[in-house]
């Protein structure tokens, strides 16, 4: 039991916008709206270009592109490519529904993740074209698009194609992946026989939460491949990663997607770029809340907030963060002077926090606190925080608020 309650002004208030609906991109808001229209045109663009792959891939810079180190069967293969039913898979924090407004625009942006998938077939686990020839495709088939949208803009990254949205401070980023034919038909069956022809819309396969839990119609991630630029196709399934948050949010609550979306949101406030991935952020939060005898509270956001503080400070000073189906470390690239500074911001916020719950009565000083870490977007509402009665009459004054040093913040490479 804590002194103070702040819970409504995260979640619920009635007298103005809480801090969630503050902060958070929901379905039906403008910038919403703004990445699905863009998304859309992207997707129907792609959609038309790999119905004439072979345009593509058997033009000069095409066949340069896939016979790169590959051997005779695959290029024998790929030369007879013709059409593509590419699908896709929309991932990141838009798909995970903890998608935050930037809090320094720019650097920040909003963005949408849309995996692009190519049923192709493999030869010794490995497609039959080069992941450059894949990148080629996508780039080309764009090309219409761009010039018809001449505000936007392509950027190549290691992983993906991004599509900056001109004037808008938005992205959408398109990895690519090649999914092994075989496999990706044998799915695809499955699912026809058990949903019926009326499931054949693109977005259906490994997208729908349609009984997408049993394998049997899940695409295995052996058999996916991502695009990279230097790496040709490495090891990654992007679905693995949403499947165990959605199995993680069902059994502790909507509670874990809002507190991700504060801790992201405190992120981008105190640091105008960060190292501090926000996957690294959600994975974190799991951690902090499966530590929790019991479901976690649905009614104490402020008090969890700070649990997840104290998680990441942990994590930060050694047991460090994991990816939790591949195992990588999500926390390495933060080094340094960069790991010194996060540090002392996340201790800087785990006192005002704490000082906020814990040792204040007055109302107006625990807003001060709650919005000394979380900005001016967290509501200036005192009257909606829960203070013990007992402990305000027995107190007619509070202690001067304590102070508590600033970190110095610089920035550093986004995650």
């Amino acid at each position: 039991m804590t002194l103070a309650n702040a819970h409504a002004l995260f979640v619920g208030l009635k007298s103005e916008a809480s801090f969630k609906r503050k902060i958070h991109i929901d379905a039906g808001d403008p910038e919403d709206a703004l990445l699905r229209n863009a998304n859309r045109r992207i997707r129907s663009t792609l959609r038309e270009a790999f119905l004439h792959v072979d345009r593509a891939l058997l033009s000069e810079e095409g066949r340069r592109l896939r016979v790169a180190e590959r051997d005779s069967r695959a290029i024998e293969k790929s030369a007879r490519v013709r059409a593509i039913d590419v699908r896709f898979l929309r991932q990141g924090s838009f798909a995970y529904q903890t998608l935050v407004r930037p809090a320094q625009s720019p650097p920040q942006e909003i963005d949408l993740d849309d995996g692009v998938y190519v049923p192709v077939e493999f030869i010794d686990g490995q497609p039959i074209f080069s992941s450059a020839a894949l990148f080629y495709v996508v780039e080309e088939a764009l090309k219409p698009l761009l010039k018809e949208q001449p505000t936007w803009k392509l950027v190549r990254k290691t992983t993906c194609i991004c599509i900056q949205l001109g004037g808008a401070d938005a992205h959408i980023d398109l990895p690519l992946f090649a999914v092994e034919k075989s496999e990706f038909e044998r799915v695809q069956q499955n699912f026809y026989d058990a949903f019926g022809e009326g499931a054949r819309k693109a977005e259906h396969l490994n997208e729908s939460r349609i009984a997408d839990r049993d394998k049997h119609y899940r695409v295995p991630s052996e058999a996916i491949r991502l695009a990279h630029k230097e790496e040709d196709w490495i090891s990654s399934d992007p679905k693995a990663f949403q499947d165990w948050l959605e199995d993680w949010v069902a059994e502790l609550g909507p509670v874990t997607r809002r507190v991700s979306m504060y801790v992201k949101a405190w992120r981008d406030r105190t640091f105008p770029k960060s190292g501090l991935s926000s996957l690294a952020i959600t994975v974190t939060t799991i951690r902090a809340l499966e530590e929790i005898e019991g479901r976690p509270a649905d009614s104490r956001d402020d008090e969890i907030s700070l649990m997840v503080l104290r998680k990441l400070k942990a994590c930060l000073n050694g047991e460090g963060i994991f990816h939790p189906n591949t195992g990588a470390r999500l926390d390495g690239d933060v080094e340094g002077e960069e790991r010194v500074t996060l540090l002392a911001a996340v201790d800087v916020a785990i006192q005002l926090l704490n000082s906020a719950l814990n040792q204040c009565t007055n109302q107006q000083v625990v807003v001060r606190h709650f919005r000394s870490v979380f900005g001016d977007r967290f509501p200036n509402c005192p009257d909606a925080v829960k203070v013990d009665v007992a402990s305000q009459a027995s107190s007619m004054t509070e202690e001067k608020a304590a102070r508590v040093p600033h970190p110095n913040v610089i920035s550093s490479t986004s995650g």
